[in-house]
């Protein structure tokens, strides 16, 4: 009765910042926030330690103690936190505002310059494993496709000093100034480059001084997808060696992309061209840059080799140089043999240094079958085609493959070629195919082949379930243009027609 008597006798205490009922709130100053800093006790986790139980006669005076629950970190991303950087070395591309777009290398604009140096600087040099996932519809091309991105191997360029003179800019007739170079690139060839019967050529070359030059005249372009090799190729023209991939996504190496180029002939030269500047500015005739090549006499080409099934045309110098030009079609590999093989005949004649002997035109039919049945087994080959695989989720870029259609059997494989600057083909003679299974699947078990509805480009190839366990699994496959499409799509389903005829 005492302790109640006594708890009874003890006034309340009032708290100043309580508002006053019976005249106007009193403004008080607001209590001091303590510092933000990681060892200031209101931030720091304390953890709940259990007490021992309070005697019975201290319970009714002391108040138990309130547990403080810990605090859990949010899954929110706080402004004052930097985010992480992106790892680059699975293939995730990083630089879409600066990377390739439409079919051309676009630099963002801090990065040009009058005289093109930081343009060709990106384009050359360009250091990273990343690539970039394929456009939706690329642009109307010659021969070939849309570019990759960036390289591994890549050699550095050679300084600004080091280079050869640029030229002054040539003289461009007045209707032509104010045309765009994209999309006139032949006409820009023609007009500004190779304009004048008696001036050099206003071009940045690389690998020869341009004061050694001589007036040229220029019969043709073309726009090609270009793979370097051996170490003459790739001194000035760095391969575009990116990650690559295993049938579903892993990742699994390296392979050497192909660099999306202009091949340029004259009378006297072929010229591998740097794509020029896209749309924007200097982009005109008049004001954009001399563009950047790599010139090898013509005299010098001394072989052309026609790949397996029109696929591809390696170019052969006598100065060791070979490139691999991806044609991916038929026409587009006739209409370079029809122009080169001629004009380089007629300057191995004229020049006389080189040997007056002609062209060597031949084809890597036999020894690509032979390796092709060391790797995939014995069989008819019935249809081969340069595609891409893609992938529906997992923001995985395309991955170069070829597709090979047998009398029983659809093979995707890889294709790389010697020294063009992967891992796998560092031992193999310059230009010499080398083919690695991706995956193998017989023709019976296909199920359906169809085309992309939203790009003409793309088809599928659906495999029905080898067992109830397994769904069954199907390829991505993204060809050059629509008519390939067609025509892959084609050979396809008179494979398994076939391979169903002979069962029956």
């Amino acid at each position: 009765k005492k302790k109640k008597k006594k708890k009874k006798k003890k006034k309340k205490k009032k708290n100043p910042f309580v508002a006053i009922s019976d005249g106007p709130t009193p403004q008080y100053p607001e209590p001091p926030q303590a510092a933000a800093s990681p060892n200031h006790p209101n931030n720091q986790e304390e953890e709940v330690v259990p007490k021992a139980l309070p005697s019975p006669g201290a319970a009714a005076s002391t108040p138990a103690p309130k547990k403080k629950k810990k605090k859990r970190p949010s899954l929110r991303p706080s402004d004052d936190v930097e985010s992480p950087k992106p790892n680059l070395t699975d293939g995730s591309s990083d630089f879409e505002d600066e990377g390739l777009q439409d079919g051309l290398f676009t630099p963002s604009p801090a990065r040009r310059n009058s005289s093109g140096d930081a343009f060709l600087d990106e384009f050359w040099s360009a250091g990273s494993t990343t690539s970039r996932r394929a456009p939706s519809d690329p642009p109307a091309l010659i021969i070939g496709d849309l570019p990759t991105s960036a390289s591994t191997s890549a050699s550095p360029m050679p300084s600004p000093q080091a280079r050869s003179l640029e030229p002054p800019r040539p003289q461009v007739p007045q209707e032509y100034k104010s045309l765009p170079v994209h999309g006139n690139e032949q006409l820009y060839f023609k007009a500004v480059t190779f304009s004048s019967a008696s001036t050099p050529p206003a071009l940045n070359i690389l690998n020869v001084s341009a004061q050694t030059l001589q007036p040229e005249k220029y019969l043709h372009s073309w726009q090609v997808n270009v793979v370097p090799c051996g170490p003459e190729s790739t001194e000035h023209t760095p391969p575009l060696v990116k990650p690559n991939r295993e049938f579903h996504g892993e990742l699994a190496g390296d392979y050497a992309s192909h660099r999306l180029m202009f091949l340029a002939v004259t009378d006297k030269g072929v010229y591998f061209v740097a794509p020029p500047l896209p749309p924007g500015e200097g982009a005109t005739f008049d004001a954009h840059p001399p563009l950047s090549c790599v010139r090898l006499p013509l005299a010098s080409l001394v072989r052309l080799t026609i790949g397996f099934f029109f696929q591809r045309l390696s170019l052969t110098f006598s100065t060791s140089h070979l490139f691999v030009l991806l044609c991916s079609t038929k026409e587009a590999c006739y209409d370079l043999l029809k122009c080169l093989a001629p004009v380089a005949n007629e300057a191995r004649c004229n020049d006389g240094t080189y040997g007056e002997s002609k062209v060597r035109i031949d084809n890597d039919d036999k020894s690509w079958l032979t390796h092709f049945q060391e790797v995939a087994g014995s069989g008819e080959v019935r249809g081969y085609r340069v595609v891409r695989q893609q992938w529906k989720s997992g923001g995985r870029d395309v991955v170069r493959r070829v597709l090979v259609v047998m009398e029983d059997r659809l093979v995707l494989a890889d294709e790389s070629y010697g020294q063009d600057g992967s891992t796998a083909s560092q031992l193999l003679p310059p230009g010499t195919p080398k083919l690695s299974i991706v995956d193998v699947d017989s023709l019976k078990n296909v199920v359906e082949v169809r085309p992309a509805d939203e790009d003409p480009r793309q088809i599928t190839v659906v495999f029905k379930q080898k067992n109830t366990f397994r769904r069954g699994h199907k390829w991505r496959l993204m060809c050059w243009d629509g008519r390939e499409a067609e025509k892959v799509v084609e050979a396809v389903r008179m494979g398994v027609a076939a391979a169903k005829a002979t069962v029956k």
